[in-house]
Order: structure tokens, then sequence, then C-alpha cells
């Protein structure tokens, strides 16, 4: 808390840019690390302009600074897997592992060809390198190998081979294992075949071939005279290539947010990207900051529960009104709170200080949290442990009351959820038939109901979009939760995003089971947030960690300061 900085960063290099090139703005384009500070940037200009009228520049951040540059569209990570299945099953024919079994192996390939691009790596020696590791890790080395490659390499092989043991190199098992990785560089290759043939493109892929296309591009080709890049730190080899080409052609200018004690120590580990970016790309206007000497005020409060840092922030709130560091009190734009866990954002919401009448939010709510996502999530949990006896499915006790606990489902069906638990707990059941639930809770037979044909994807869909539709409609005709409030917006965005789950999976027509149909679920929520609409430069500041790049706020309250939290690796 209690952060004072000088000048924002922010306003040091609006100010700059209108006493020195204010008439040639217009021609000039302005990359941030994120839209955030982009937007904050355009308040600065505007502010420092006072009467002095000016034509804004383009501001952009560096994701769609490189799609701009190639034209691509991104393809999701969902059509991405499965692409990549399809492909994979070209290429190993009838040796080709079930859609269920590649799915999680499915994604860490991804991951890989994305660093691979963005990290302008050459795909063919890289994964020759991983399959010569990969063969080495399943080896078939005596003790004394195995010493060396531990010492030297850092790598501890998978198997260890032994005499009873001889055969297991020339094993099926050894050869399928061998063989996923062998195929990696056709693997990539043909992904790659397949997305320039959808038109769509991945993330590393985009910015490879960004690199690739400025490097041939002439001044002239450039719709900008100047590329201003503002705030950066820690650069991925194809965001440094971009900086380097655009420097050689002469239209590139660069500003370092730096200026703190902290970057001075030269033993701290933290200054040794930002300090190597400052030598290589230097600045064409002096900034004049006054040099800030003196560290902020820091307070460390242990908190034993993530909703009691939700309740006690409205203390130091409290505090800071009360001590004059929130003067406005309906515009605290001097005040960020910074949240690690996204999940803490409703807690907080309910904590914030009445006091404080104006709230922007820039971070997403995840929709992983939102009640319909963890109905769904109880209720696949509930199908993954059920068991077949005499014709019956049956159900684990403990996963029933988890379900049945669920808010929602209580809101939907109170009387029928209070029967079915008591029944549970007075015949003291560990297993519980599906004819025991449907005689205890009748209206929640939907839920109850197995699907039969696990691998039929749309039936999978329709079990789960029948549950969506019986909670939204109960919810609304018993007036249970209004047209209007946050749960129908998160019902609504849930269903959306299922929809769009369904439509990839069906396009694609890869046969699966529920497990791995809930994981897909799973995935593609986990990844939705839900945006909040507000003023972005009015109010207290709610925000993710990504968000605060580049900008400077004189009180600061970071939430979840806990290891492997913040940071999380």
């Amino acid at each position: 808390m209690g952060i004072q900085s000088p000048t924002p960063f922010l306003r040091l290099v609006a100010k700059a840019f209108i006493e020195n090139e204010a008439e040639q703005l217009h021609d000039y384009c302005f990359i941030f690390p994120n839209r955030r500070s982009g937007v904050f940037f355009a308040k600065e200009l505007a502010d420092t302009s006072g009467n002095k009228a000016i034509i804004l520049p383009e501001i952009t951040s560096i994701a769609q600074f490189v799609a701009d540059i190639t034209g691509s569209i991104e393809i999701s990570k969902i059509e991405s897997l499965l692409l990549i299945y399809k492909e994979y099953c070209s290429i190993m024919g009838d040796r080709a592992e079930t859609f269920d079994k590649f799915a999680y192996w499915g994604d860490t390939v991804l991951n890989d060809f994305n660093d691979t691009d963005k990290y302008l790596v050459d795909p063919k020696q890289l994964f020759r390198n991983i399959k010569d590791l990969k063969e080495i890790q399943a080896n078939y080395l005596n003790k004394e190998q195995l010493e060396v490659i531990k010492k030297y390499f850092g790598e501890t092989p998978v198997h260890q081979y032994s005499e009873t043991d001889k055969l297991w190199k020339d094993s099926e098992q050894t050869k399928r294992f061998a063989n996923l990785w062998d195929i990696l560089y056709e693997l990539y290759l043909r992904f790659n075949v397949a997305t320039d043939n959808m038109g769509v493109s991945y993330s590393g892929k985009i910015y490879r071939s960004a690199v690739a296309k400025i490097r041939e591009m002439s001044i002239t080709d450039f719709k900008y005279k100047k590329y201003i890049f503002v705030g950066f730190n820690v650069l991925s080899t194809s965001e440094y290539y971009i900086f380097k080409l655009l420097e050689q052609k002469g239209i590139a200018d660069f500003y370092w947010d730096y200026n703190s004690p902290t970057f001075k120590n030269r033993q701290n580990k933290a200054t040794r990207f930002v300090g190597r970016n400052i030598k290589l790309f230097k600045s064409k206007i002096n900034l004049n900051e006054k040099e800030i000497i003196t560290y902020p005020h820091i307070q460390a409060i242990g908190i034993p529960s993530n909703i009691g840092q939700a309740k006690y922030t409205k203390l130091i709130l409290d505090e800071l009104i009360d001590n004059g560091d929130i003067v406005d009190t309906a515009n605290a734009t001097n005040t960020a709170i910074v949240l690690p866990e996204e999940f803490l954002l409703i807690p907080l919401l309910d904590s914030i200080n009445p006091r404080i009448t104006n709230v922007n939010i820039t971070m997403g709510y995840p929709l992983r949290y939102t009640g319909i996502a963890t109905l769904v999530a109880c209720i696949a949990r509930m199908h993954k442990n059920a068991r077949k006896e005499n014709e019956e499915f049956c159900y684990f006790h403990e996963n029933i009351r988890e379900l049945l606990t669920h808010p929602l489902l209580k809101m939907t069906a109170p009387e029928e959820t209070s029967n079915l638990i008591t029944y549970i707990t007075q015949n003291n059941l560990f297993y519980v038939e599906q004819s025991i639930v449907n005689q205890c809770a009748p209206s929640l037979k939907y839920i109850f109901d197995p699907v039969i044909k696990t691998t039929d994807v749309s039936e999978l869909y329709k079990y789960i979009k029948r549950i969506i539709t019986f909670a939204e409609d109960n919810l609304i005709n018993n007036k249970l939760i209004p047209d209007s409030s946050i749960e129908m917006g998160f019902i609504a965005s849930y269903v959306d995003k299922l929809n769009t789950l369904a439509s990839i999976v069906l396009k694609y027509d890869i046969p699966m089971n529920d497990n791995t149909f809930f994981y897909l679920v799973d995935r593609i929520i986990s990844s939705a947030t839900i945006a909040f609409e507000g003023e972005p430069l009015n109010g207290l500041q709610i925000m993710g960690i990504l968000e605060t790049r580049c900008l400077d706020f004189d009180n600061v309250i970071i939430l979840s300061m806990n290891e492997r939290i913040f940071p999380r690796k």
C-alpha cells in the first residue's frame, strides 16, 4: 500500500510525445503488453494535451499487432486438439490410440508446437532431439551410464533395465512409447498444413509468421510511420526479432518501465530481462524521470482464509479513506485491488466498503466458478463414480450429498433434496439406487437418468443441455432468480460455450466416452471468463496480475500473496 510515484510511467511517455511529436502522432502506432495499459495511455494523452488539439495515434496490444500483420484468425484450443488428433490418426493408422487416451497427451503436444514457433526453434532438430531424449529415458543402459546421464543432464530415465527384464527393449510397450515421439515432426508439419487449409492459425505460428513477414516487408508496406513499444519486460524470441527487425528498418521506438530502486540492484535477478532490453532497444526521447530512490511502504498481513482476505480488504479501504489516501470515494482511481486468484472476486465484491460507490472490474470472472459450472461438475463426478448392480445404476452417497446441497439444485427442489438426504442418512446407504432417487425426488429424475450411449457425443450434449434447460426454466418460472440477475448471465454464457463445444466435436465426429467429453467441457469452461462492463477509467480498480502491467497506483492491495499462487510457478 501507499505506493508513491513522482509521475506515472504512462503519463511520462504521453508527455514526452505531446511535447516532442504531437503533430506526427496520427502516423504512429503505440503497442502495449495488453489492451488495459493502452486504455490508460489514451487517457494520459488526452489529459496531457490539455487544450491542444491532437489526432490520437493507433493504440493496440502486441497480440493484436501480430494478428494484424499476418491477417491470421486464431483457432480455438479445443478445435486444435481435435484437428491434431485427426492428423495423428492419419499418420498412425490402425496403431492410433483412441481419443480418450490421446486427449491428455495432445494438450502437451499443442503446447510444444506453440512454444516451438513462438521461440523460433527449428522444429525438425527439436523433435529429433526430443525423440532421442525419450529413448534414453525409456532406457536399457547399465547403472554407471544412468548415473552419468542423471549427473550431467538432470534426467532420470523412466525405466531401469536389469537382467530380469532385458527383453523389455524389444517389447510392444517400448515400441509404442517411442512411436509417439518419433512422429512429432511429421505431426507438426501436417498440423500446420491442416490449419493453412482451414484458413486459421495458432498462437505460436502467428508470431513466427509475423517475424517472417516483417523481415520481407519494406518501410512503405507498413501502415504507420513509427511503432512505439511501451512497458514490455520478458520477451519471447519472436517478440525480440519483431523488435529488432522494426528497429533495423528505422521505424521502432521503445520505452521501459524500470524507475525503481529495485532495478538498481544488480543482484536482483528480476532485473535480468528488462536490464538487457534497455541496452538492446534504446528510447529516442528522454522521459526526464525523477529517479525514485525510496521503497514504498509495504505491509504484510497474515489471514488464515480466502474469505477472510476479502473481508479484511474492507478494513484496509476504511483506513485509506480515514487517512485521506483515498480522497474521492466516488472515483477512487488511485487505488487498485489485485487478485491472483480470480475466484475471490465475488467474495471481494460482497465485502467492498459501501463508502466506495464506484468500482471498475478489469478482469473477467472465470466461468468455472459459477453456480451452473459447479453444478454440472458435481453431476459429472456422480456419474463417473456410478456403478451398475442388478441392471440398475447406483450412485455413491458422498457424490449425491454434494449434488443435493448445491445452491442451484436446492433452489429448484428444496423439499425433495432434503427428503433424499434424510432417507440416505436414516438408512445409512453407501450406494443409492436410481429407483430410490426417483421415489424420493421425482422432479430430479432428469439428473440421475444415465446416458446409455456413453460414446455418442450428441447424446452427451443433449444430456447436459437438458440439465441446464431444466435449471434455467425452474429458476425463471419460480422467480427464484430474476431474469436480469448475474446468475442468469452465467447460465447463458455456459450454454453458449457448451453449444460451441458441441458444434466443434460433432464437426470432427470423433468417438469419445463420457469422461473425455466432460474433460473437454471442463477445458472450455476453465479458459472462459465472464466480462464485466463498466467505465474503465473511473472507480476503485479491481484487476488480475497481468492487467497491472505499465499501470501506477498510489495504493495497491494484493490478495493471496502465497507460494504457488503469486507467482504460480
